[in-house]
């Protein structure tokens, strides 16, 4: 008889931590969603076929990716390879919004209430105008600290698996609009005719996003290695590589760089507090 109470009584106590835990994972789920449709306004499927969301406070517009797996990195006969993108690996990347556009000046202004080149020399072919993407920030301006521009939206910088993901949107070929990249897709080529270009110009990639290839660089939160791919434990593309280096990832070329730089494999290094004037970012977040 007492076994049975014993017994019963354990059943009772799982029963009800099952329903605590339920109603508090329930909970968390509405308050996460609660949360989200307060910052984000929802504009529907882009041309390409994924949803968008308008941030309310930023206005920072930004793409649902879709969860996949993908190869990263690029073989060794590839154009432009180098030494840092190998061995490839297959990764795993869970859904994520990420910035339709380059944060642009306008936006950079909005939000932080300065422009961080203001007392820089500006150098491009063309002046700057509030849709040109922010540059001159380095990755603590970033993301650095709590009043950074990514931190005081609830944003954060992309992994650098995120970004190439996005970037290459399903695609295996150097760039997202094949073999080779060309003046009609994006801005790179320096002296050659390379300019820096409004957020907005040349077709977008196979998920709606602009500019990943070429203008400027965008941080990623990662910390970089020349070796990094050859370590275990990277088939998480959600979680950042984080290690003792003093480097910070830049991916995605400039409008002065050469079209090998600009490959969705291509990798480079910045040091977190190095401002120059090819240095940008494309924030990203969880969904919801």
């Amino acid at each position: 008889m007492k076994k049975n109470k014993k017994r019963f009584l354990k059943i009772c106590l799982f029963i009800s931590i099952s329903v605590v835990l339920t109603f508090i994972f329930q909970f968390q789920a509405i308050a996460r969603w609660t949360i989200f449709w307060m910052q984000f306004e929802s504009l529907g499927k882009n041309e390409q076929g994924y949803f968008e969301y308008e941030h309310r406070e930023s206005g920072v517009i930004m793409v649902l990716v879709p969860a996949g797996e993908f190869t990263m990195g690029s073989p060794t006969w590839e154009f432009g390879h180098e030494i840092g993108e190998a061995p490839i690996r297959r990764v795993q990347v869970s859904r994520f919004l990420i910035s339709k556009y380059e944060i642009s000046r306008e936006v950079w202004k909005r939000v932080m209430n300065e422009q961080p080149d203001s007392n820089q020399p500006y150098t491009s072919l063309e002046p700057p105008n509030g849709s040109f993407p922010v540059n001159f920030v380095s990755w603590n301006d970033c993301y650095g600290s709590a009043d950074s521009f990514c931190k005081s939206l609830g944003f954060k910088l992309p992994t650098e698996a995120q970004w190439e993901y996005a970037c290459r949107a399903k695609t295996k070929t150097p760039f997202a609009f094949g073999p080779r990249l060309n003046k009609n897709q994006a801005s790179f080529g320096g002296h050659r005719g390379g300019k820096m270009v409004s957020v907005d110009s040349f077709q977008p990639n196979a998920f709606g996003l602009y500019n990943m290839h070429g203008n400027v660089l965008e941080w990623c939160e990662d910390n970089f290695e020349l070796n990094a791919y050859s370590k275990e434990g990277r088939e998480d593309g959600d979680v950042p590589y984080l290690s003792d280096s003093k480097y910070r990832v830049l991916r995605g070329g400039s409008w002065n760089y050469m079209e090998g730089d600009c490959r969705s494999a291509a990798r480079y290094k910045g040091l977190p507090d190095k401002k120059l004037m090819v240095y940008g970012l494309r924030p990203v977040r969880s969904y919801p």
